[in-house]
């Protein structure tokens, strides 16, 4: 091969190393800048495209396409591999993954409106949902509730072992099988030693103690919750109640003869979206 064609061989690799660059992910740092890109999240019992809908009239942006992933942690890797733009996240665990990932950034929504947590039950479960709705007015009047969030979602030091929790244990008692989605620091997850932790778990030990119910908690995708809760796999699981559509949504799914919820035990009006800094 002659100088001048190992030449033009080297510039023409290096053409192609260039544009392989050049069609690198484009950065996003405002929420305009998600017109026409691909948004990941979790997915939800909710329809796919009810979803979408009311994500860009929250947005004001049209997507190229959403994507819907059980936990977050593949989510995550598709925007490292820029198979997807950003990823959407709520409440504390926007900022719980931004600051312990140097890859990534947070984007925030001016205005996501209210977001309650709830714990869904069969309708039928009267007597436990009274009792949990009992004991969370009460945490909520002394405190409780107030110091579960500052110790395990709000000051939360970036250093800090992330360690499971072990559910009391009352012989003779009735247990309940609870369904969390278990990769959504800090809200629940799964810590490295094999055991559920997070907030919901926390207040679950605590909610075991005062109802002298044992708890065993299962691990499960979002979709699979209602099912699962309507085939006795379950029996309780935690479940989000959107922004403004907070009290059609509540309403909707205790008209269900099927369902019910307890009091809203934990609000924030934070949403956002992970994005590669």
């Amino acid at each position: 091969m002659t100088r001048t064609v190992k030449i033009l061989c080297m510039l023409l690799v290096a053409g192609l190393l260039f544009a392989g660059c050049s069609a690198k992910q484009e950065k996003i740092t405002k929420i305009e800048d998600l017109e026409g890109k691909t948004v990941a999240m979790l997915s939800s019992p909710q329809d796919p495209a009810t979803v979408r809908a009311f994500f860009e009239q929250q947005t004001g942006v049209k997507l190229k396409e959403m994507l819907f992933y059980e936990t977050f942690s593949p989510a995550i890797a598709a925007l490292k591999g820029n198979k997807t733009d950003a990823v959407l996240v709520f409440g504390d665990m926007l900022d719980f993954y931004a600051s312990r990932d140097t890859a990534l950034g947070s984007l925030k929504l001016p205005s996501a409106g209210k977001t309650s947590i709830h714990m869904v039950l069969r309708a039928a479960d009267t007597e436990i949902k009274e009792g949990i709705d009992a004991v969370l007015i009460s945490m909520r009047g002394d405190g409780t509730l107030a110091r579960l969030k500052e110790e395990f979602l709000t000051d939360i030091p970036p250093d800090r072992q992330l360690v499971g929790k072990d559910m009391p244990e009352f012989d003779g008692a009735p247990k309940l099988i609870i369904g969390i989605s278990g990769d959504g620091p800090p809200v629940d997850y799964v810590a490295a030693d094999g055991k559920p932790a997070g907030y919901n778990v926390e207040l679950l030990a605590l909610l075991s103690e005062q109802l002298e119910l044992n708890f065993e908690i299962a691990v499960l995708p979002n979709e699979s919750k209602f099912p699962a809760l309507a085939s006795g796999k379950i029996d309780v699981f935690f479940w989000h109640a959107l922004n403004t559509n907070v009290e059609f949504m509540v309403e909707t799914l205790e008209a269900n003869d099927s369902f019910t919820l307890t009091e809203p035990y934990h609000e924030f009006t934070e949403m956002g979206f992970l994005v590669l800094k």
